[in-house]
């Protein structure tokens, strides 16, 4: 599901990725977050989404991984850390501003975070943000197989990647340990 943007503008892919995080403008959304309850926990990659791929930048000791579009502002779900934080940030946009929870799974691994809704900035909606640690099994999983789904209205959402986003994951989560 997509949202009408105000500015259908293309941004560059780097430096747009940090503001996108809590913005994520046009993006494709999961739509509303699913209930975890119906969902089970994938073990093998879901069907990779064409176009959409991992994003890794690294910048004054901030790590950031997105899954989106090449040169375009559709982020599905971010993720931030600073540098040995032990925190990660996950972000996704949203048409529910009552969302409490995020569901993610990766590798058998399934799990459901505390979230709050924010109003975005950049388009009509909201971002569903939440935190973890790269201890989470969920995040772990990701970090050697660098896929994962995130729940939605209609059941797992892809966040699969090409052939590079196994060692982007893993430098991602490397980069947050503490």
């Amino acid at each position: 599901m997509s949202i009408a943007c105000r500015n259908n503008t293309r941004l560059p892919l780097l430096g747009a990725l940090s503001a996108l995080l809590f913005t994520a403008a046009c993006a494709t959304q999961p739509g509303a977050v699913g209930s975890s309850a119906t969902l089970t926990a994938l073990t093998e990659p879901p069907a990779r989404h064409q176009g959409y791929n991992w994003f890794f930048d690294q910048d004054e000791g901030e790590f950031q991984l997105f899954y989106g579009m090449a040169e375009s502002d559709d982020i599905p779900l971010g993720m931030t850390c600073s540098s040995g934080s032990g925190h990660i940030t996950i972000s996704t946009p949203s048409e529910d501003n009552h969302a409490r929870s995020l569901t993610l799974t990766s590798g058998g691994q399934m799990a459901t975070y505390p979230a709050r809704a924010t109003e975005a900035q950049v388009f009509d909606g909201y971002n569903i943000v939440s935190q973890t640690t790269p201890a989470d099994p969920v995040m772990q999983t990701f970090g050697q197989n660098g896929w994962m789904a995130v729940a939605g209205k209609d059941g797992w959402m892809s966040l699969v990647g090409d052939g590079s986003a196994r060692e982007l994951a893993r430098r991602f989560m490397a980069g947050c340990k503490r």
